[in-house]
């Protein structure tokens, strides 16, 4: 073989720079996507629907289900993408288990590509005392993870998606090579393989409008859906990029037979490719609110500077989460105790020998 074919080869068997040799078509188009919106802010009424006895109380109150008779719930949220970094400001009400209703209840979460910020106001008619606050890491916190989200991340970070550990991505789907038709329009089949730990999903992806999902299906490991997601897909025609302009979210029960609830989403207003502040993806929590440090397990009041003063717990306890720190250093604990247990037997057998020598 002489040089020339060896040249030759290499060209042929080498993929284009910047590309996978099993990157798929999906795969390809979310990557062209995600380079030309390198920020959007959306703006995205969520309507959802709860059937009766959906949702099942567990904690300290009782066990039961909830709600006795459909209920439905509307809001407006905020999502914002520039980059790596991401702000989600979720106005839905939320279920609280101990009283089986409904709170209104504004959550902001930020993520600066490194650091994640969580805060929950206090819901309405409940006490100061209820905020929640939170300072995570990507690696362990998720922004805007929720499955009724997941068309908007498809559409914008379907490439790579830091910020969101949680939200499928195309490189996890998979072409099947099948062909369906939704709507009279033919769509390829694209498949997340389940795994031990997780579930099996199915995209129906057309490539007329850029490789967008049509239909998102999660499945149970009976084969039964979790989930199913339709949506409907729409040409900016001042940006020309491809969005996902509504759809439906739709939840079954466990034995997926069973429609529990219903998400209808909009996406009311967007804006591609604009400024926005650096301190758009930083929080800071309003002073006198509990601070919860999941990096260091720590505890701390927040004040006004932007810092906190560590707390201790009640009954005189140091700030930290006990959990953590045990699971943290289980195998030192463990060696201690061991260490003990066999130092404890040897001096009972020394006193027992000394005892029958003594007899």
């Amino acid at each position: 073989m002489n040089g020339r074919t060896v040249l030759v080869l290499v060209a042929f068997v080498t993929p284009a720079f910047g590309q996978s040799p099993v990157d798929s078509p999906a795969t390809l188009a979310a990557k062209s996507r995600q380079e030309a919106i390198k920020s959007i802010e959306l703006l995205v009424r969520v309507k959802q629907t709860v059937e009766p006895k959906a949702l099942k109380q567990s904690d300290r109150a009782g066990t039961g289900t909830y709600p006795k008779e459909r209920k439905t719930f509307e809001s407006v949220n905020r999502l914002v993408f520039d980059g790596n970094k991401i702000r989600f400001e979720d106005n839905h009400p939320i279920p609280n288990a101990s009283t089986m209703d409904w709170v209104t209840s504004k959550c902001v979460y930020v993520s600066d590509g490194e650091c994640v910020k969580f805060y929950q106001g206090p819901a309405q008619g409940l006490a100061r005392e209820n905020c929640v606050a939170k300072v995570s890491t990507v690696q362990t916190e998720s922004v805007a993870g929720f499955r009724i989200y997941t068309p908007i991340h498809l559409a914008c970070r379907g490439y790579h998606n830091p910020s969101c550990r949680t939200a499928l991505t195309f490189g996890q789907l998979k072409p099947t090579g099948l062909i369906s038709k939704i709507k009279g329009e033919s769509v390829e089949e694209y498949l997340k393989a389940s795994t031990e730990a997780t579930n099996s999903v199915q995209a129906w992806v057309d490539a007329k409008s850029d490789y967008l999902p049509r239909r998102l299906r999660y499945n149970l490991k009976s084969g039964g859906p979790s989930g199913v997601t339709d949506i409907v897909t729409e040409r900016d025609t001042g940006s020309g990029h491809w969005l996902p302009k509504t759809w439906v979210h739709t939840i079954y029960s466990s034995s997926g037979d069973k429609v529990q609830q219903t998400y209808t989403v909009t996406i009311e207003s967007f804006r591609v490719n604009g400024d926005h502040a650096r301190s758009e993806f930083d929080l800071t929590f309003p002073e006198g609110v509990e601070v919860y440090d999941d990096r260091t397990g720590e505890y701390k009041l927040s004040d006004s500077a932007g810092g906190g003063t560590p707390l201790t717990r009640a009954g005189g306890e140091p700030s930290g989460d006990a959990t953590a720190i045990l699971s943290r250093y289980w195998w030192v604990i463990t060696c201690c105790l061991a260490v003990l247990v066999i130092a404890t037997g040897w001096l009972v057998y020394r006193r027992k020998s000394r005892h029958g020598r003594g007899a």
